[in-house]
């Protein structure tokens, strides 16, 4: 399970103009993006269409439909969510909390945090923009995201290949679902699939509960570890071929 958060709601949420309009499915993935575990106190992160689907009971279909809808508050691009004031309804005098706020802003691409300031999508006060060094060129065109670099099929493939690769850890490591709402962990997953494909890492996915019960074998629980021993973990499976009586299971 992910850290336990918890988010308040205004109770004058329902009565919102823009809230009211909202049909009774809109509402749901609506608030569903304020209290969900993935979230975090800056209101950027990264989440797998698949995993929102799941999670909701809404059809993935269903969710690009809707999610259109939403723009005007809540934007989903490239696999992120982007909710576009949740920072200024966060603005407080505590040091903590603006200290969790830059934390969280940190993890995120800077060109992508840029653009989608710079395209409006974001709304940062001037104290983050100022101690993340984001010059105010609000106008300016960014070309990390450009909608016409990647097509909406190429996204999706992309995001469920790497829901796939962390759904494959759940013979590993019972704590796999934390990997989803993970940065580090998913950018492992991403930087595997390009240099090796799916179906070798998941097929080297499938090989760790053998060689973690293995004397000598690097121990893989994470994406991250196994991008980090892949080499190990090869040279150890040679030696296991090369000197299979040599080698005992532990």
């Amino acid at each position: 399970m992910a850290n336990n958060k918890q988010r308040y709601i205004n109770t004058r949420f329902w009565n919102d103009n823009y809230i009211s309009e909202l049909d009774p499915i809109e509402k749901l993935l609506f608030i569903y993006f304020l209290t969900n575990e993935h979230t975090n106190i800056a209101g950027i992160y990264e989440i797998p269409l698949k995993i929102i689907g799941i999670e909701t009971g809404i059809d993935e279909s269903m969710l690009k439909k809707i999610l259109p809808r939403l723009e005007d508050k809540i934007r989903y691009i490239e696999g992120m969510v982007i909710i576009k004031n949740f920072v200024r309804h966060q603005e407080t005098s505590s040091d903590r909390v603006k200290t969790g706020i830059l934390n969280c802003l940190k993890d995120v691409d800077l060109e992508f945090l840029k653009n989608i300031i710079n395209k409006g999508f974001y709304i940062l006060p001037p104290y983050y923009m100022d101690t993340l060094s984001i010059p105010y060129t609000y106008g300016q065109n960014y070309s990390n995201l450009d909608s016409n670099s990647n097509s909406i099929a190429e996204q999706d493939s992309a995001s469920n290949d790497v829901v796939d690769v962390i759904e494959a850890f759940k013979e590993v490591n019972p704590s796999y679902r934390k990997y989803f709402g993970n940065i580090s962990q998913r950018k492992a997953v991403k930087r595997l699939l390009a240099e090796h494909g799916k179906e070798k890492v998941l097929s080297i996915i499938a090989f760790l509960p053998k060689s973690n019960a293995t004397k000598y074998a690097p121990t893989i629980t994470t994406p991250c570890q196994l991008e980090d021993n892949l080499g190990k973990l090869i040279a150890w499976s040679q030696k296991l071929k090369d000197n299979p009586n040599k080698i005992k299971i532990v």
